[in-house]
């Protein structure tokens, strides 16, 4: 599913694909912001362009939390002898990189540029064929 040329996309459809993106930023919820581009997503009057991006910020996120879940039981351990606290700060600065790289795909969602998440657009276009 190549859906990533110039858009013809109204601004509904923008805006639901810029919110599944940008759903990341909200953080502070834990992974309940994995809801926010499920349920876009499963929309049924939802165009192909926006569940597409949808999809794509759900699995993003999924695989976020999953390696921030790894990553936090990690340095948990490691802090039994100190290293784990050393590596706190490049968690966070992992979740900034992380919430930047989303709130990005949001942008360029919104300015009309194709938008594809590393890896995570191939596990998609792949999985559909």
């Amino acid at each position: 599913m190549v859906v990533e040329t110039k858009s013809a996309a109204t601004h509904d459809e923008k805006l639901m694909a810029v919110a599944s993106h940008a759903s990341l930023a909200i953080f502070f919820i834990g992974p309940f912001t994995m809801v926010i581009p499920l349920v876009i997503w499963l929309l049924p009057k939802s165009s192909r362009f926006v569940q597409f991006h949808a999809k794509q910020a759900f699995f993003y996120q999924l695989c976020v939390y999953i390696v921030a879940a790894v990553l936090l039981i990690v340095i948990a351990l490691l802090s039994l002898i100190f290293i784990g606290k050393l590596l706190t700060p490049f968690y966070i600065l992992a979740w900034i990189l992380v919430i930047i790289y989303s709130l990005y795909g949001a942008w360029q969602v919104w300015k009309d540029q194709p938008f594809r998440y590393l890896f995570i657009a191939d596990f998609i276009d792949a999985g559909e064929k």
